[in-house]
């Protein structure tokens, strides 16, 4: 009996070790788990706290870039506009104002831009500097369109004097022209009775248009219809011949229309014919037909196809074998035309 308690005892000893090395392996397994969560925290943490780190050097570093670019900004801007002062206080020979650097962007090449438009504002009311851009101007003229060498002033003074005189002239005789040619007045004709061009530049170097217009208009075969004063100060004059002016007017017989026009024509030719010659201007023919129909107006049109045919008082047409023509007046009314007897 003793034995079996003893084996009992003993059996019971065994279970019971097994049971504490059971509880022991779970506990190692659950201390490592527990290692292994801790660990897998631990790293997150370090991860989040890393990424705060570089967010923060990211946000110090462009700050600091910010800065650093605002700084250059401000820089190039205050460069800029004492640039821009000293420019624009040089009076001597207003030089061009310099364009903002193409550094400058966003608020501050606004800046720039308001800055030098204000200088420009300020020029542009300044009496000296309106002076100064009339010369300048007038002096681009004479070099590009009438023969001033561009390199002029580097001529002695007496020679820049002559360069200049002889270039205004030029101008002088191309307004001449001009203006010749709206009142029907031939321009060489003019030259001969003692009318030159160069007698009436005036103290601007240009032609007095005025003085001009009243020497040639005993010449002018042209009467003054139209005077239009532009806002600019310019005054726009309008010739028409002053046969012209009885176009409107019917004639009586097809004799008188067909003389009227057989006249008219021949002037339209001569206007044409110079102003294709050298020293009317050398133009195109197409460029000189529409010079022509600007001061020899048609009566009336005649629609053709697409376009338009001009007709002019005298002009004959043929009708299914009659000729009828053209007296003046509404082109659609009977009244307006003569049946002729060829």
């Amino acid at each position: 009996m003793d034995e079996f308690y003893k084996g009992a005892e003993l059996g019971l000893r065994v279970s019971d070790q097994r049971m504490r090395r059971t509880n022991l392996a779970e506990r190692a397994v659950q201390t490592n788990r527990e290692l292994d969560i801790r660990e897998k925290q631990m790293s997150a943490d370090l991860s989040r706290l890393n990424l705060l780190n570089k967010k923060l050097d990211y946000d110090m570093t462009q700050q600091r870039n910010d800065d650093n670019e605002q700084t250059v900004q401000l820089d190039l801007l205050k460069t800029y506009k004492d640039q821009l002062a000293e420019t624009a206080n040089d009076t001597a020979d207003f030089p061009e104002l310099p364009m903002p650097p193409a550094g400058l962007h966003g608020s501050y090449s606004t800046d720039a831009i308001t800055s030098r438009e204000n200088y420009i504002n300020s020029r542009t009311e300044n009496i000296e500097y309106q002076r100064y851009d009339r010369t300048r101007k007038d002096e681009a003229d004479l070099i590009d369109n009438f023969g001033l060498p561009a390199d002029y002033k580097a001529a002695g003074v007496t020679e820049q004097q002559m360069m200049l005189q002889s270039a205004r002239e030029n101008r002088a005789n191309d307004t001449a022209a001009r203006i010749s040619r709206e009142m029907g007045v031939d321009p060489f004709a003019a030259q001969a009775k003692g009318i030159n061009p160069s007698q009436y530049i005036n103290f601007n170097g240009k032609l007095d248009e005025n003085n001009f217009r009243a020497a040639i208009q005993p010449m002018s075969t042209h009467v003054l219809t139209n005077v239009t004063q532009h806002s600019s100060g310019a005054t726009a004059k309008s010739y028409t011949t002053k046969s012209a002016r009885k176009q409107k007017q019917q004639f009586a017989t097809a004799k008188q229309a067909s003389d009227h026009y057989e006249k008219i024509s021949t002037e339209m030719r001569r206007m044409k014919a110079h102003l294709m010659s050298d020293s009317g201007g050398g133009l195109s023919e197409a460029e000189a037909t529409a010079k022509v129909s600007e001061t020899y107006k048609p009566d009336d049109y005649i629609q053709s196809g697409n376009g338009t045919i001009p007709l002019y008082i005298g002009q004959q047409v043929n009708d299914k074998g009659e000729i009828y023509v053209y007296i003046g007046g509404p082109r659609k009314s009977e009244t307006s035309w003569i049946k002729t007897n060829n």
